[in-house]
């Protein structure tokens, strides 16, 4: 090789091996300035519900830093996940061939064969899983079970106040290949606490989040985000990673309880929330994605919260009202009204003074079951103006009849409600969920939501009551 050959060779591997260490030192700086800003990100989210949305997660190592977007109700969210899309795994028998849920396999791109298995990402399984008309796919048990999982058992990196809404509440994120955002419910009460008074009285209850996300799924809407129940140590996992707005919120009560009050509207110190030692109990809901933004209405069976009685407490034909207007005029909206009243009222959930729904689709979009924690509260009343919109306005899904009426018939205990129920509230890590009080509620409630459309049937005929899906 001649002399000037050599040199040009060593010129190019010398600028080569230059690019390669500028590309690495470029790529650890942007993760440094990426977590860095995920750790001290100071804004606050919406709202009385629980749920603003979170951008795409991905490795921090891949992580690009992100503009604020904006979320449903106009307050400004620092999103810090962002990125790559995750190939989704393929249920078996979806198309005669597939992987066990929660795996894929890596395929070599030039001869196709499957050279190696390795796990999904849990949050990249609930990217992928929301769409136009379910939040959690239908039949999906296993990606939801893995998903639960991760929101149990994946370590806290952050932990800040939610300062927007009436009641306590702490945002996290969690760790993974991915980062996700989730709320954390406290726990108020012991399972056996009954709630006397208003239908909408107490504190939010963390168990009843647990049990309404699965009853949603077991009653076949599957528009209620994942939960589960969480013990999380105050001490080693939240304080560490606290924001100063919710750390100066903790103290120590008499007992030597580590407790927290947070940053709410209503919250206040003679009302924190105490664990047992450093250990507290709650429950944990999964974020909704950013490309899924809501739309917040206010609800036409909305109750008044004194002493005056709402107008259609009072006027027996308001539904006709309620009808004539967009968006109960036409399409799906009427009809999710209407099973979410009957949701609402089998969970005994008589606070939703408010509902959202995707903005895509719009006066179409779907109507979610976000904040159901003020369910639960007593199991001996069934307040029955829950179900004033199937009452007044005697129509139903179809497939929603079809559902409730097959279930209400069950004759084993097993097949019933409550027995569908108390079996899936098993797995939960802080399970038992539910008394068996309530347990009998749900099944109590059912029948008496069957009863009131075969009452509609009756007067007005099967054809005008059971309504075509509409979605």
């Amino acid at each position: 090789m001649k002399l000037k050959e050599r040199v040009l060779l060593i010129l190019l591997v010398s600028v080569s091996f230059l690019l390669i260490v500028k590309y690495k030192l470029e790529k650890k700086q942007l993760a440094s300035s990426v977590y860095e800003e995920l750790v001290n990100d100071k804004t606050t989210f919406s709202l009385d519900g629980d749920h603003s949305h979170q951008k795409r997660g991905t490795k921090i190592d891949d992580q690009k830093a992100l503009d604020n977007d904006k979320n449903y109700v106009g307050n400004e969210v620092s999103v810090n996940n962002a990125g790559k899309k995750a190939e989704v795994e393929k249920e078996k028998g979806a198309n005669g061939i597939g992987n066990k849920v929660g795996e894929i396999e890596k395929k070599d791109v030039k001869t196709g064969k499957s050279d190696e298995v390795h796990e999904v990402d849990p949050w990249d399984m609930w990217w992928t899983m929301v769409s136009d008309r379910h939040v959690t796919k239908p039949g999906g048990d296993l990606q939801i079970e893995k998903i639960l999982q991760a929101l149990a058992k994946r370590k806290i990196l952050t932990a800040k106040a939610f300062s927007r809404g009436t009641q306590l509440k702490a945002s996290l994120t969690l760790d993974g290949p991915s980062l996700q955002k989730v709320v954390f419910k406290p726990m108020r009460y012991t399972r056996d606490h009954i709630i006397t008074g208003k239908i909408y009285d107490g504190f939010d209850r963390h168990n009843a989040e647990i049990a309404a996300f699965h009853l949603d799924r077991l009653l076949g809407f599957y528009r209620a985000p994942p939960v589960v129940g969480r013990r999380v140590d105050l001490l080693n996992e939240i304080k560490p990673n606290a924001e100063s707005r919710l750390l100066k919120t903790f103290f120590k009560n008499d007992n030597g309880d580590e407790c927290f009050y947070g940053v709410c509207y209503y919250c206040k110190k003679a009302e924190a929330a105490c664990a047992r030692g450093n250990i507290m109990e709650g429950s944990v809901t999964i974020w909704l994605p950013i490309e899924w933004s809501l739309g917040k209405m206010r609800h036409p069976w909305q109750r008044t919260y004194n002493n005056k009685k709402a107008r259609w407490e009072l006027d027996k034909h308001y539904c006709q009202d309620v009808i004539s207007t967009a968006p109960y005029s036409s399409g799906p909206r009427l009809l999710d009204i209407i099973d979410t009243s009957i949701f609402d009222f089998i969970i005994g959930n008589g606070d939703r003074h408010h509902y959202e729904t995707f903005k895509k689709g719009g006066n179409e979009g779907m109507l979610l079951h976000l904040d159901n924690a003020k369910s639960f509260g007593n199991p001996h009343e069934d307040d029955q103006t829950i179900l004033a919109p199937l009452i007044q306005c005697c129509r139903i899904r179809k497939s929603t009849h079809q559902r409730l009426k097959r279930i209400s018939e069950s004759d084993s205990s097993q097949q019933m409600l409550s027995g569908r129920l108390r079996k899936a509230l098993l797995s939960d890590p802080i399970s038992p969920i539910l008394t068996e009080p309530h347990l009998q509620a749900v099944d109590r409630r059912l029948r008496t939501a069957v009863d009131v459309t075969k009452t509609c049937i009756s007067a007005k005929g099967i054809d005008n009551v059971v309504i075509d899906d509409q979605l």
